[in-house]
């Protein structure tokens, strides 16, 4: 969102099945590419179906709350029973 100093990189997802449950894993990493500390805001995962419609969201944190200039942290996110044919996208939670 507008005014959120970082950037998502490295995005990759893989499908797994775990515990016999298909899954899709997401992780990436998350980059301060400006010359001050910045606070890492919750990350926001949305599932989209073939159709482009929005069939679930989820809100989760990456592995720090903060980064020092030109830092990066990483995350991960877990998507269970997803639909065989779509995406998932991450962006930021914007703050108010």
């Amino acid at each position: 969102p507008p005014g959120v100093p970082l950037e998502l990189r490295d995005v990759k997802t893989a499908r797994r099945v775990v515990e016999g449950e298909q899954v899709v894993v997401v992780e990436g990493l998350v980059s301060n590419a400006t010359s001050e500390p910045q606070s890492v805001p919750l990350l926001r995962a949305s599932l989209i179906d073939a159709k482009g419609d929005e069939v679930e969201n989820w809100t989760f944190a990456a592995s720090a709350t903060t980064l020092p200039p030109g830092g990066s942290t990483g995350f991960e996110t877990i998507a269970k029973n997803p639909p065989t044919e779509g995406r998932i996208l991450i962006d930021f939670v914007a703050t108010p």
